[in-house]
């Protein structure tokens, strides 16, 4: 069952401050044929360094389940890695980073980002879905309680067996311990939009101050789009937000709605999550806007070829030196980059993005908060 299945080595969580809980760091293991690796920064991704390489167009996506695939998805078929494979075809180096947990919520977004930063990256995408919109940010609660949340190797692999798969077939006939819920119950869903909504503008504020394009990959369940299109809960209050904010949003559900149900049905596993063809859609719909690509051109024309992103302080380093302001920047370089930032907002992006169903962005928003300050609040 060990070499067999992978039974006995699952891939383990931890408890977390910050994020409520997230993958253990610097795990490769083989569940059922398949693949799941997690980097130091426990992203579903390769081994990668702080600052991107030389050269490099770095993405870095933020999301649930449905951005990790879980154990039934190999690392090859996740959304991002079809879609770095898909970028990377052009010849230029793209790295596509995945930082998601089953059952995150915005709030669990915004604490990553806290502890992390951006990691460098030149865009961060936030997968965001229909019920994320209404969810409270998710603890660690579960961790190391719920079998489907180990923090350590179980001793037997017929014991993860029996514990994982075979008991809870059988809880009808017998009773189980209570186990934390999954998802923190809410009392109000418009008081939860409304502190998401806060939580997710200060995700955007932090960003764009780290001179950061922020995007919005907006992802559908099943029932908003089969068997016939319908408009998903605070959907429609969500995009005003996207609106306002001015961040673009790659709407996979508007795209899946106008297409026939026998070609998106198999584009779902179950109720939520994507099959290994819904991955490739996803990846496809981002890939052709060229939004990215049009980035990395426009980079280049306008800043010398040299690392000129501030390092992301990790938040300790940030609660030692709080007034720290940034440095080595040279004057001139900086005024190159804030002129491609806002020529990028008002030309590029609109021509690349699908139309009619994404924004431009703003870079930078008016304020004078210190960059290496501006993940501390806490909405």
């Amino acid at each position: 069952m060990r070499w067999g299945f992978g039974l006995g080595n699952p891939v383990l969580s931890q408890t977390d401050p910050d994020t409520g809980y997230r993958f253990q760091p610097n795990q490769k293991v083989v569940r059922f044929g398949k693949t799941l690796e997690y980097n130091q920064y426990s992203q579903r991704s390769d081994p990668t360094t702080r600052n991107k390489p030389a050269n490099t167009f770095r993405i870095l996506m933020v999301g649930d389940s449905v951005l990790n695939g879980g154990n039934p998805v190999d690392q090859t078929e996740t959304i991002s890695e079809q879609l770095e494979a898909q970028l990377s075809t052009s010849g230029r180096s793209v790295e596509v980073l995945n930082a998601s947990a089953g059952s995150w919520g915005i709030g669990n977004q915004l604490g990553y980002l806290r502890q992390f930063g951006t990691l460098d990256c030149d865009v961060l995408i936030l997968q965001i879905g229909t019920h994320d919109l209404t969810q409270p940010m998710s603890s660690g609660d579960r961790v190391g309680v719920d079998v489907n949340y180990p923090d350590r190797d179980p001793v037997l692999a017929l014991e993860e067996a029996v514990r994982r798969y075979l008991i809870p077939k059988l809880q009808p006939y017998f009773p189980s311990p209570k186990i934390p819920a999954e998802i923190p119950a809410t009392s109000s869903e418009q008081q939860q939009f409304q502190q998401n909504m806060e939580r997710f503008r200060a995700i955007v504020a932090a960003a764009r101050q780290e001179q950061t394009a922020v995007a919005v990959l907006y992802t559908p369940n099943w029932t908003d789009v089969l068997p016939t299109p319908s408009s998903p809960p605070y959907k429609a209050e969500f995009f005003q937000v996207l609106s306002r904010l001015n961040v673009p949003a790659i709407d996979v559900h508007a795209d899946w709605s106008a297409l026939p149900a026998a070609t998106v049905e198999p584009y779902f596993r179950d109720s939520v999550h994507l099959s290994v063809e819904g991955n490739q859609a996803v990846a496809r719909l981002l890939a052709r806007t060229n939004f990215l690509t049009s980035l990395t051109e426009a980079r280049s024309q306008f800043l010398q070829p040299q690392k000129i992103h501030q390092t992301f302080k990790t938040s300790r380093e940030m609660r030692v030196n709080t007034q720290t302001t940034p440095t080595n920047y040279d004057s001139t370089l900086h005024l190159y980059k804030t002129t491609f930032v806002m020529l990028s907002s008002l030309a590029l992006i609109p021509q690349y993005f699908l139309p009619n169903r994404v924004k431009n962005f703003n870079s930078v928003p008016n304020g004078n908060s210190q960059p290496d300050r501006v993940w501390l609040s806490r909405p």
